[in-house]
């Protein structure tokens, strides 16, 4: 298994931006805003229509986690995510 990549932390006054590069990045991430939300991962799984072994598979960087419904949950949450990366030109 690969290491987890270091956190590099970017921010605006309401919003933080972090590297994306294996499925681990986004599970800490998602567990940190579950917790933040004083949210069990039970009460979670029930909210998100998952299962619990999903969430603790995905809060702990499986990577063959299903990636649909990681970015569904992350909705559940409320969190959007974004993908960024240079401009491409469109003519081509």
């Amino acid at each position: 298994m690969m290491e987890s990549s270091p956190i590099t932390r970017s921010s605006t006054k309401s919003e933080e931006f972090l590297p994306l590069n294996e499925v681990a990045d986004l599970g800490r991430f998602l567990r940190v805003h579950r917790k933040a939300r004083k949210l069990s991962i039970h009460d979670a799984a029930a909210l998100a229509g998952c299962s619990v072994q999903f969430l603790h598979d995905l809060e702990s960087g499986k990577p063959t986690i299903r990636m649909g419904n990681a970015l569904g949950y992350a909705r559940k949450l409320g969190l959007e995510l974004h993908m960024s990366g240079p401009k491409l030109d469109q003519a081509g």
